[in-house]
């Protein structure tokens, strides 16, 4: 079954995210770190710090639409990293500005 993978790349350059989708994770990933994207190749070196599988390109494209709306919405997302025996998942937690500046 073909997936489609939703992402999240952190610039440690800018310290800014750039969120986009795929249908092959692992090549993307070469592409942004070899600089063969415009819209990240000024912005390495980058760092995957959210990934999610979708089984259609529909979902993946509308998973985006959601992460960039997050980024947009909210004034600072956390990332909690966990590891596994494979890979580091990170799971990004976002919350409205007005949810942060009442809870601080």
């Amino acid at each position: 079954m073909q997936h489609y993978y939703a992402y999240i790349l952190k610039s440690e350059k800018d310290v800014d995210f750039y969120t986009g989708y795929t249908k092959d994770l692992n090549t993307r990933l070469h592409e942004h770190s070899d600089g063969r994207l415009v819209s990240t190749k000024d912005r390495r070196p980058l760092k995957l710090v959210y990934w999610n599988a979708c089984l259609s390109q529909q979902d993946a494209t509308r998973r985006e639409k959601n992460l960039e709306h997050c980024k947009e919405y909210s004034t600072t997302c956390w990332y909690q990293q966990t590891k596994s025996s494979t890979t580091h998942v990170s799971l990004l937690i976002c919350y409205p500005s007005y949810y942060i500046d009442k809870n601080r």
